[in-house]
């Protein structure tokens, strides 16, 4: 399905996609066809030679659904859950304006 279809079928669409998005959390199932990517290699600008596999880019081109999903997800886990019961303060992974590696950082400083 192609996002321009959800647009112009929004009606019919939408409450399937309310349907089929918790059905798809709640049984921990993705379907096949949101498994399934397209890769395109894309050449790395200022690359002399193409004749390595580091002069390109991999692109995945996947269905827009499993990113809808996923990002309605996050929202509920972001603005619900995480409001209700906020992380660990040495959660760094997976965090806004932290990375993992001032966490480690971080705890390397703490044991010196």
């Amino acid at each position: 399905m192609r996002p321009v279809c959800m647009l112009r079928g929004q009606d019919i669409l939408l409450p399937q996609l309310c349907r089929l998005f918790p059905a798809s959390v709640t049984l921990k199932y993705i379907p096949l066809s949101w498994r399934v990517s397209t890769v395109v290699f894309i050449p790395k600008q200022g690359r002399v030679s193409l004749d390595r596999p580091k002069s390109f880019r991999p692109i995945f081109l996947s269905s827009f659904l499993p990113k809808t999903m996923e990002k309605m997800v996050a929202r509920f886990v972001y603005e619900g859950s995480l409001l209700e019961q906020p992380l660990h303060p040495n959660q760094h992974a997976f965090t806004t304006g932290r990375s993992w590696y001032a966490g480690l950082r971080r705890r390397w400083q703490e044991k010196r």
